[in-house]
């Protein structure tokens, strides 16, 4: 295991043809929408080089070295910048955040407990949630959603038109707007305005 206690140090990786993020380690992902695809990291010095960034089939791969660990004093922090993003993948504890989406269609999954964050605007958005991680897209605005958890996450949305809703456990769907509502609920899970 790696314990990154040295200075912080900011590092520029060199990634092209981004289109989906996937987040399989610890730390906060903050994206943002630009006209060119660029990425750098922050994270104690000793830590930079274990944390790896591969572009495979238009998905950036956010990862640790295999056979490695890796705990820090401070968060990594990635700074993402891309033209358009349809797709994130967070597995395991991590937080994405993406402030001014613009896509078609946005496809979300949460596996773990971690955070996806999401404003702006898409036509629809479909998400899935297994075990507690949340999800939080009240400031996404969309015209039909379809989400799905599967444990104790929590989904929060913004929809106009049509949502579709499905629960196992004891997750809870919130919704802004006035959509027409199809819900399939198994255990104590609820799917509610507001």
């Amino acid at each position: 295991m790696s314990v990154g206690s040295g200075p912080q140090k900011t590092e520029t990786r060199a990634v092209s043809g981004v289109s989906a993020l996937q987040l399989n380690t610890s730390g906060d992902v903050q994206v943002s929408a630009g006209p060119t695809t660029s990425l750098t990291i922050e994270a104690p010095a000793d830590v930079l080089p274990l944390l790896t960034s591969d572009v495979v089939g238009g998905t950036l791969e956010m990862s640790i070295k295999d056979g490695t660990s890796v705990r820090t004093r401070n968060p990594i922090v990635y700074r993402l910048t891309v033209p358009k993003l349809d797709q994130i993948e967070v597995n395991g504890s991590g937080d994405v955040t993406f402030p001014d989406l613009a896509t078609g269609t946005v496809r979300v999954a949460i596996d773990g407990s971690g955070t996806v964050t999401l404003g702006g605007t898409a036509d629809r958005q479909e998400v899935e949630v297994s075990g507690s991680g949340n999800y939080i897209g009240d400031r996404l605005a969309t015209k039909t959603a379809q989400t799905t958890i599967s444990g104790s996450g929590d989904v929060t949305l913004q929809v106009s038109d049509r949502l579709e809703a499905t629960v196992s456990g004891s997750g809870t769907v919130h919704y802004r707007g006035n959509p027409s509502v199809t819900k399939n609920i198994s255990g104590s899970g609820e799917v509610t305005p507001g």
